[in-house]
């Protein structure tokens, strides 16, 4: 989540794999972005294609949601929620496809979680 000021709040999206529909959905919208009920209507302010790669397996800290099935050392004060069910994809008519389990601090404190096997 990216810093807010005033009365907006500002978050970070990535989608991967980058492809021109998807960008060009958020640079030029069809229709109004939303962060889901029609009262929460978003606009986008810089928009990069950026390169990525593989994370090296060991303990990585986190602040966000993760999926549930990778492996978290429970710390004391950090509370994690876990969202069951989240699609991953939609399909045609916006039906849901694969869908995945999620993990997430509930007070927005990192944790640890485990990448590959330890």
């Amino acid at each position: 989540m990216v810093s807010s000021s005033g009365d907006f709040l500002g978050y970070e999206i990535y989608i991967s794999p980058a492809e021109p529909k998807v960008e060009e959905a958020f640079v030029r919208p069809a229709y109004p972005l939303s962060l889901g009920t029609a009262g929460m209507l978003a606009w986008t302010e810089q928009e990069e294609v950026v390169e990525c790669s593989e994370l090296p397996q060991g303990k990585l800290k986190v602040v966000g949601a993760v999926p549930s099935s990778l492996k978290v050392d429970f710390e004391p004060g950090v509370q994690l929620s876990v969202e069951d069910i989240v699609p991953r994809e939609f399909k045609e008519g916006r039906r849901p496809g694969v869908t995945r389990n999620y993990f997430f601090s509930v007070s927005a404190s990192p944790y640890t979680v485990q990448l590959g096997s330890p």
